[in-house]
């Protein structure tokens, strides 16, 4: 069973200098089959930043960078364009999807190959904890989209999971997995639904209604990742109308598909999806230039 890490990134070439994300595939107990990231059209040198940091600490790892084929950028820097590229250019049975403000733990990959090969057909979550640049937790603690975790009614499951809530936006997040067969499956994310934050955020759902298996929260201490905490959420997370918006996500809304608000039918999305049918999802890798 082979492990693809994809990352989507955009302007972040000082985080891939210092090697944040990087640092932690090096220091995996088991290395990743491959990372694969995708440049949603960044204005600044991040190729260069992640050339010079290969350069002088390899992470035993093939690295691949592609560019997003969409002809220009979202409104924001998240979005599922890029992500259906990395799906569709990622060769591993399991995708794991990382932002590039995570921080894996040491036995991320390990024990997520573990986890496959004992559940197939399931999708994964992570908990993320808050952290500054020297890895000190913020005061905030747990990033904010988790749900309230009730470990006491949750059957437990193997490898230290208990199943969670229908939680169908952590899979729209900074982190998780599942099989490259299910995005397949489902498409990726469908361009017409994208709305909040770029992000189709029906995702989660259409793939947990594939997974036969069910969806798990890991809840092992070897699992809890680190969320770089100077982030759009740290700054937000406090401010109600925010939240508001972000809850509204997970429910149908203003999209392409409807004819929403002016923001979500910009000729971004209808120029990503030409390209999208353009490149189809398929059992085989695409190669996109």
């Amino acid at each position: 069973m082979q492990l693809s890490v994809i990352c989507p990134t955009r302007n972040r070439a000082h985080l891939w200098r210092a090697g944040w994300l990087l640092d932690s595939l090096r220091a995996q107990t088991v290395p990743p089959d491959e990372l694969v990231i995708a440049l949603d059209h960044t204005e600044d040198d991040t190729a260069a930043a992640i050339d010079e940091y290969l350069c002088r600490t390899p992470i035993n790892a093939p690295v691949r960078i592609i560019e997003s084929i969409a002809p220009r950028p979202g409104p924001n820097p998240a979005s599922g364009f890029p992500d259906n590229c990395l799906f569709a250019e990622a060769t591993g049975d399991v995708i794991l999807h990382v932002d590039d403000d995570i921080c894996l733990s040491p036995d991320t990959i390990k024990l997520t190959r573990d986890l496959f090969a004992e559940l197939p057909n399931v999708a994964l979550w992570y908990l993320m904890t808050f952290v500054d640049v020297n890895h000190h937790a913020l005061p905030e603690g747990r990033d904010w989209r988790l749900p309230r975790i009730d470990t006491f009614h949750w059957p437990k499951v193997p490898g230290g999971l208990i199943r969670p809530t229908n939680n169908s936006g952590a899979f729209t997040g900074a982190i998780w997995s599942t099989t490259r067969s299910a995005l397949i499956a489902i498409g990726g994310h469908d361009i017409t639904l994208c709305g909040y934050h770029n992000t189709d955020s029906r995702l989660g759902s259409r793939l947990l209604e594939y997974c036969s298996g069910g969806s798990y929260l890991c809840t092992s201490p070897k699992l809890q990742q680190e969320h770089l905490g100077l982030t759009w959420h740290m700054q937000n997370q406090s401010n109600p109308q925010i939240l508001r918006a972000a809850y509204k996500a997970r429910r149908p809304g203003p999209t392409i598909a409807n004819g929403g608000f002016r923001f979500w039918t910009s000729p971004w999305f209808a120029n990503a999806y030409k390209y999208l049918k353009t490149y189809p999802l398929t059992a085989e890798p695409t190669k996109l230039h």
